[in-house]
């Protein structure tokens, strides 16, 4: 009986028919990268970055099979129409399994994203880690310009926010943790900055989103302070300068915040305590003395203590949340009152507190 059931679930796995229609990679547009400028009058100008493949013998070996990019553009309403006027300008049918890096230009994002954040939300084929940035200037410009450091600007810029994250001091963000913020009570979200400098292209900061609109920015040292007040990391750098061209460099080994909340459905009491963990990295002194390093230390403190204080500051004054405050308390309280926690933010006295501990500081006696 066992052998016959097994036979005849083999014959179904032959004969039924797949349900994912097959594509073949030399007949479709692969969709590496995804902009958008506002137009006016509701109307948005879409870009797509598509990589250029060549011959393998015309290529040098070490750049593999892929060259530079091309960039298609075309003006709409809606996302789903510009995908239609995207298609009348290509040969091949565009494709967005491959899609990596999706920016919106500042002026947009002041006016929302959510409808067309929505769009990715709702295809089955992009992935949830993509990366979503705001751009300061035009995406279809960035977007033509040639990298020394990379041949297809897709791959430039999701390598530039990847490597922040992982290395330095940018909080990690994707399309997942938008929407979890986004949708979230409690909370706001924040997409990386990036510019383009000349002929460079550089990450500027953290955009601070109230919902789904551009409110603020910050830049990318108080962005180290923030990831410190959102999630525990390692790696990354905080430079202090200590006066008579005297700088310093902190190379961060464990930086995390811990809250201690109270009374959450009065007039919440909320106490934030900063930790680090780090090595003096370099010095432009002439030596590094025991009591130097007691004075990088009470710098590196001060400061941090002071850009947190400043920055929660800036946050209740525009009623934004990105450090999820909100949901610090609501997850600490019963019967969590979203209303009354609105009406109480903007004049809480939310306390700081910060711990720095320097190892290895390489000290000349």
């Amino acid at each position: 009986m066992k052998k016959i059931i097994t036979c005849f679930l083999l014959s179904l796995l032959i004969v039924t028919p797949g349900c994912v229609q097959p594509e073949i990679i030399d007949e479709v547009e692969l969709i590496h990268a995804l902009g958008y400028d506002w137009a006016g009058e509701d109307m948005v100008e879409g870009s797509v970055s598509i990589p250029l493949f060549q011959e393998e013998q015309e290529l040098p070996m070490a750049k593999g099979s892929m060259a530079k990019s091309a960039t298609i553009t075309t003006t709409s309403h809606t996302s789903k129409d510009l995908r239609v006027e995207l298609s009348a300008r290509s040969p091949k049918t565009f494709n967005s399994s491959k899609l990596s890096v999706v920016m919106y230009n500042d002026e947009l994002a002041e006016r929302g994203i959510m409808r067309l954040v929505d769009t990715l939300r709702r295809d089955p084929v992009v992935g949830r880690r993509i990366y979503l940035c705001v751009v300061n200037g035009n995406v279809k410009q960035l977007l033509t310009t040639q990298s020394p450091l990379e041949d297809e600007v897709s791959s430039y810029l999701s390598s530039l926010i990847d490597q922040n994250i992982e290395s330095q001091g940018l909080p990690t963000t994707n399309l997942h943790v938008f929407l979890y913020r986004y949708y979230g009570r409690g909370m706001d979200p924040y997409l990386p900055i990036i510019e383009k400098v000349n002929d460079q292209i550089e990450l500027k900061g953290l955009a601070i989103m109230k919902e789904d609109k551009l409110v603020s920015t910050i830049n990318l040292k108080d962005a180290f302070v923030f990831k410190m007040l959102v999630e525990r990391f390692k790696r990354g750098m905080y430079e202090v300068n200590l006066g008579k061209h005297e700088f310093a460099t902190i190379q961060n080994l464990q930086a995390h915040s811990t809250y201690k909340i109270k009374r959450g459905n009065q007039t919440p009491v909320i106490s934030v305590n900063l930790d680090m963990k780090g090595f003096i990295n370099e010095y432009s002194g002439e030596k590094l003395t025991p009591s130097k390093v007691k004075q990088i230390k009470k710098k590196v403190k001060r400061e941090i203590q002071q850009n947190a204080e400043k920055l929660i500051k800036e946050f209740q004054e525009q009623e934004v949340d990105p450090i999820g405050f909100g949901d610090q308390v609501k997850t600490r309280t019963r019967q969590w009152d979203e209303k009354n926690w609105n009406e109480k933010y903007p004049d809480l006295d939310i306390q700081v507190t910060t711990n720095v501990q320097i190892v290895h500081s390489g000290v000349s006696d």
